[in-house]
């Protein structure tokens, strides 16, 4: 009995002890969830702090706002608060909650109103100097205090949009010195603003990547998110979720919101997709590309003594006056520069690739072109343009006997020809995209023969401009052209009355509202005429979603998001496609199967060196379409986004931890896997890595010229895909101080090894890690692969 009452008055010394947090002192309400965590929150400066009593830790999970709220009805009961903000326009309504040892704040504005009001909670600000943030930009960052570039980054962005600023609306700051992790999960993520700041100058709010150098980040830096509550919202709810938490896993916000997407039934898994659109599978194992080359005739189909003999039989049937054979049709319908190439052509005893693909140009165009009926008869469909384009090759072939042979299997990249050399360089699997919306329209050949080799192969749409139909060619593009009706009433209209200008400040942003009918004949006659089995649209992931203001299609940002997830859904329900989108924002999970723009995203978009034709940084033109060098030339790329976007030190596979299993995320189609000379080896390490496909941009002569590249990165690629594809990545190890030696862990099924650095490391006795190589070890299938690119 006496051994009882020490330990008991032992245990009351020591609680006595510990300095409590004084609740009452601070004006605060307090919610205690387990033994020894508690949490106090000030409902008059919003001020919210984390009391952890097994180490006496205090931390700040939101600042006091300046200006105080007034209050009224306040009730609190153990785990649950609740008061009200009185305001003339409309009372807002705070709840408090725990969840666990979690806090779910919730603020509501449950009376509408005509103007937008804005709230700016939490407040967040870094303690110290150990402070790391952890942020789903892109496929994911770790920001510490000595990674000036990212820190410097930081502080441009101003008054931007959460949902496009941020892969999914969970983040922490982790600290190692204090044993903590402040983690936060914006549960409402629509209507929400980012504004980083510290107490240093700050920079313009147009500040961008090209003066990053210019900004002072070493004082502590504080981030606001501001919900605002807009008139044409339905949801008028906001609400923060905060956990404390060690800092040991540096994964933590994505597995947080990957729990909570399963717990509220809103994560939808990869193998549930694929129940849908069976299809899908085909994405497993497979790398990413996009093809380029829509002609129907390509340089490489003519070799010199084909293109000499069609010459030489034109300007023959042109000097003996021959005006009614197809020949001297040919001859009529040349522009005198073209006829003037054909004399030359005729004349050469060899004629050269130059020559020939000039030639393969003026073909290519005649081809196309209905010689048969009048200029005022519009040929829509695809279909009667393919049958245009086969007659004019039946007579070609009748005319020129050897000239015109196996023309199903013309063209450049998008020809059964490139899926052939595909296919016997031994690539099983890869989704391919086109360049345009109609690239293929004149070689649904192709696309048969991807379906037939196992292939996605699928255009490039887009539904998120309109331009007026009489925008001249060359300042317009073929997925904003619908029709006048449309331009006059679906543009997407502002707050105050104005229309939202579309890309590069061309034309309108388009309603998802008033686009749908377009969307669906635009697709069945695309469909109707080319056997695609996947299909990207452009923007619908991004996180480009508005308020609309316009009478006819007033809409929040949260239905602009459904109706955009609702076409996607349907271009798979109805057509069993596999579908894509830029960017991969978390709410387009559910409706899409692949992502271009996580692993990579857009960079130094407005950089003038990278614009600059005389800067060794200029990515090229935006042609030929037969492959723009803006995609396929390989350039240098400048050390600051290489700091920012490269590397592996910073860099988190925040992305695969919550979503993974859910959808196939690669790179922005403007940084793909060869873009860069100085990132090249760095980005296949962390492909690999993070079980990420790479991705490429091909015709047949760059295939030729990457093939080695690009089988070996397939082939080491697809088994591990194949293994983990259906597993998150539940584990991220640096196993060297200097972060350039990681491990990755997908479930209990794959361990991946990757070097970035220049030494040699030994993993175990038996297994030596050669510096810029990887290792996977497949345990399941007891295999172990080497790679190194």
């Amino acid at each position: 009995m006496f051994l009882k009452m020490s330990r008991v008055l032992a245990i009351l010394i020591f609680a006595l002890s510990i300095p409590l947090y004084d609740a009452t002192a601070q004006n605060t309400i307090m919610l205690e969830g387990s033994a020894d965590l508690q949490w106090h929150i000030n409902p008059t400066t919003l001020e919210i702090t984390a009391w952890r009593s097994t180490d006496q830790t205090r931390v700040l999970f939101s600042e006091a706002q300046q200006q105080k709220l007034p209050t009224a009805n306040i009730s609190s009961f153990q785990t649950l608060a609740r008061w009200t903000a009185p305001h003339p326009s409309g009372d807002l309504k705070f709840t408090c909650k725990l969840n666990g040892n979690d806090l779910i704040v919730t603020i509501a504005s449950p009376v509408p109103s005509n103007t937008t009001r804005t709230v700016t909670f939490p407040i967040i600000k870094e303690i110290d100097s150990q402070d790391e943030w952890i942020m789903p930009f892109f496929e994911g960052v770790r920001i510490t205090h000595d990674n000036k570039v990212w820190r410097n980054k930081l502080l441009t962005i101003k008054n931007e949009s959460l949902l496009e600023k941020l892969s999914f609306p969970a983040f922490s700051l982790h600290n190692p010195q204090n044993n903590t992790a402040r983690v936060y999960l914006i549960q409402d993520q629509f209507h929400n603003t980012l504004t980083f700041s510290s107490s240093s100058p700050q920079p313009k709010s147009s500040a961008s990547e090209t003066a990053l150098s210019a900004v002072d980040s070493d004082k502590p830096i504080q981030l606001t998110i501001t919900h605002a509550f807009t008139p044409v919202q339905k949801e008028r709810s906001y609400t923060v979720r905060f956990s404390l938490d060690k800092p040991d896993d540096l994964l933590l916000p994505a597995k947080k919101y990957r729990t909570y997407l399963k717990q509220t039934g809103q994560f939808v898994s990869l193998k549930d997709k694929i129940k849908i659109t069976p299809k899908a599978q085909r994405l497993i194992g497979a790398i990413h590309a996009y093809v380029w080359g829509p002609q129907i005739v390509d340089g490489n189909d003519l070799s010199p003594k084909a293109a000499k003999a069609f010459a030489t039989k034109i300007i023959i049937a042109e000097n003996q006056n021959h005006k009614e054979t197809l020949t001297a049709k040919i001859w009529s319908m040349l522009t005198p520069a073209e006829q003037t190439l054909i004399k030359e052509i005729a004349a050469e005893e060899w004629v050269n690739a130059y020559q020939r693909r000039k030639l393969a140009a003026i073909l290519d165009r005649l081809i196309r072109t209905n010689t048969t009926g009048t200029a005022e008869e519009p040929i829509s469909s695809i279909t009667q343009q393919q049958k245009i384009a086969l007659q004019n090759l039946e007579l070609l072939a009748i005319a020129f006997p050897g000239v015109f042979d196996n023309t199903a299997e013309w063209g450049g990249g998008i020809s059964t020809r490139m899926i052939t050399q595909l296919q016997e360089a031994g690539i099983k699997r890869i989704n391919l995209s086109t360049g345009g919306l109609n690239s293929t329209n004149f070689k649904p050949q192709a696309a048969e023969a991807a379906d037939k080799a196992g292939y996605l192969f699928g255009p490039y749409d887009s539904y998120h401009s309109i331009h007026h139909p009489d925008t001249d060619p060359e300042q317009t593009w073929d997925t904003a052209q619908f029709d006048l009706e449309l331009y006059n009433t679906g543009g997407i209209i502002n707050a105050q009355g104005k229309p939202k200008h579309g890309f590069k400040k061309r034309g309108y942003k388009l309603s998802p509202l008033m686009a749908k009918p377009y969307v669906a004949k635009r697709v069945n006659n695309i469909k109707g005429g080319v056997n695609h089995t996947g299909w990207f649209v452009d923007c619908d992931a991004f996180g480009e979603v508005y308020d609309d203001y316009a009478s006819k299609h007033t809409q929040s940002q949260i239905q602009g998001a459904v109706q955009r997830l609702d076409r996607m859904k349907w271009l798979s329900s109805q057509h069993d496609l596999v579908v894509g989108s830029e960017g991969g924002s978390s709410y387009a999970i559910p409706a899409i199967h692949f992502a271009h723009g996580m692993m990579t995203p857009v960079i130094g978009w407005g950089d003038p060196l990278r614009k600059d034709k005389k800067s060794k940084y200029y990515v090229g033109r935006y042609y030929p379409d037969s492959g723009p060098d803006v995609f396929m030339k390989t350039v240098p790329l400048q050390d600051k986004y290489v700091k920012l976007y490269y590397d592996p030190a910073s860099r988190l596979p925040l992305y695969q931890a919550a979503f993974h299993d859910a959808v196939i995320a690669t790179h922005h189609w403007s940084n793909a896997s060869l873009k860069y000379s100085n990132t090249i080896q760095t980005i296949a390490l962390l492909e690999q890595l993070y079980n990420v496909p790479p991705m490429y941009h091909l015709n047949q002569d760059t295939f030729k010229k990457q093939k080695d590249t690009i089988v070996n990165a397939a082939k080491f690629f697809q088994p591990i895909h194949e293994a983990t594809v259906f597993t998150a990545l539940t584990e991220l190890v640096y196993l060297t101080n200097d972060c350039l030696v990681q491990k990755t862990v997908f479930g209990e099924k794959t361990v991946i090894y990757a070097n970035f650095g220049d030494t040699d490391y030994q993993i175990d006795d038996k297994t030596n890690l050669a510096a810029g190589s990887i290792i996977a070890k497949l345990i399941q299938r007891e295999q172990i692969l080497h790679y190194k690119p």
